[in-house]
């Protein structure tokens, strides 16, 4: 079992590093960041989604703009699209 765990945080650790070194993706990740930071000070309003485990990290990113998460701020305007029947 532990060689499972071992095995299972290698590759992550493996999957971060290639992101790391991946300077595309850290754009993308970065244009992201400032749309959202753009979006929230004019008022705007985010909206998540996801399909399966994906509609949870929607839903659970949406929390975290909405509520406190680490510091003691006002909730950020963001609701999570998702509607189990799909």
């Amino acid at each position: 079992m532990s060689n499972l765990i071992v095995e299972s945080l290698h590759e992550a650790q493996l999957g971060l590093t290639a992101l790391l070194e991946n300077a595309v993706a850290l754009s993308s990740i970065e244009q992201a960041a400032c749309l959202l930071v753009k979006t929230l000070k004019e008022s705007g309003q985010v909206f998540s989604c996801g399909n399966g485990g994906s509609m949870c990290d929607a839903m659970h990113f949406a929390e975290e703009l909405s509520g406190r998460y680490r510091l003691d701020r006002r909730a950020l305007a963001a609701s999570s699209i998702s509607d189990v029947a799909h």
